[in-house]
């Protein structure tokens, strides 16, 4: 959310220059266009992901809309300026960016409620249903689920002695910052981590940072050029090698985009999330390089992003 967050803004900027001034005092702040994050299903693991995104993503109160059977229970987001209430398809037809966080046994109904209303990517958290299960109940293609998988318990590891599972998310981050390390899904220390992010959500990550910057009408190699600043951390002295370029990505287009999407040609078509599972694409099998320029940009740059709200805090950082 921080990435897409920050390429907003990059974009605000490269559309609307905002004229010089002789002095910082004058000088004019671009204009926010933040993004509007939504959540469906406020229980334990919905309340989580909320604070969560209010703590690490750049997302402000006013900006992030929850959905509930039971909206008194957000008391305490509510007074902090979080939309709460319960009406699933306002909230998916407001957002930018829907997380779907109900139990198994409502997602049928959830879906029912919601389809035809969806105009952004989804992220199904709900375990038991399988994405083309998921695609068919909201016939719906743009579906991040991501896949996890459990180490299985040794009681003579005591490495599962560093994981208190009875704390919140924040509070494990907040007293071991380096934690987030093993939440990235191109993490190389596998064996750190008790639950593991499948690879895939890295591809998912870049292949719906494309569709955002297509839906706001930013040309392929802006889009390119962003991608390489915003999601992978380049910077004037990297070797442009290392990231990715638009021959990569125009060859694989029709792979991956969507059936039928008419789009101008100066601008990439509408990738289909749902095709990324069972395809090889090249930026994705760089990705998975174990020793790759990519994959090592990823990871920096997913830790950059903990570090920078750990650091607003005072808590100490690689940044410190």
């Amino acid at each position: 959310m921080a990435i897409l967050n920050d390429a907003r803004q990059k974009i605000v900027e490269i559309k609307f220059p905002v004229k010089k001034r002789s002095s910082k005092l004058l000088q004019e702040t671009p204009k926010r266009d933040p993004l509007l994050v939504g959540i469906i299903g406020c229980g334990r693991l919905g309340k989580q992901l909320a604070s969560t995104l209010l703590k690490f993503s750049d997302v402000h109160p006013e900006e992030l809309f929850l959905s509930t059977r039971r909206p008194e229970t957000l008391s305490a987001l509510q007074m902090k300026g979080v939309h709460c209430g319960f009406d699933n398809a306002k909230v998916c037809s407001t957002v930018h960016i829907l997380f779907i966080c109900c139990l198994p046994s409502q997602l049928p109904t959830v879906a029912k409620e919601i389809k035809g209303h969806l105009k952004c990517p989804v992220y199904v958290l709900v375990g038991g249903a399988p994405l083309s299960r998921i695609c068919q109940l909201l016939e719906y293609d743009q579906i991040i689920k991501p896949e996890f998988s459990w180490k299985k318990t040794d009681p003579d590891d005591d490495s599962y002695n560093n994981w208190n599972i009875g704390k919140e998310i924040n509070e494990i981050l907040r007293e071991d910052p380096s934690s987030c390390d093993v939440t990235c899904p191109l993490n190389l220390n596998k064996d750190a981590a008790i639950v593991q992010t499948g690879e895939v959500w890295a591809e998912l990550a870049v292949l719906a940072f494309f569709n955002m910057c297509t839906d706001k009408e930013l040309d392929k190699e802006e889009t390119i050029r962003l991608c390489n600043t915003i999601m992978f951390g380049m910077g004037p002295t990297d070797d442009t090698l290392d990231g990715i370029s638009l021959d990569e990505v125009v060859s694989d287009e029709n792979l991956l985009a969507i059936s039928n999407a008419n789009v101008d040609e100066k601008y990439f078509p509408r990738f289909d999330l749902s095709k990324v599972s069972s395809s090889r694409w090249k930026i994705g099998e760089r990705l998975k390089e174990p020793c790759g320029s990519l994959r090592r940009m990823f990871i920096k740059r997913y830790r950059a992003v903990f570090d920078k709200f750990q650091y607003w805090k005072g808590v100490p950082t690689s940044m410190s």
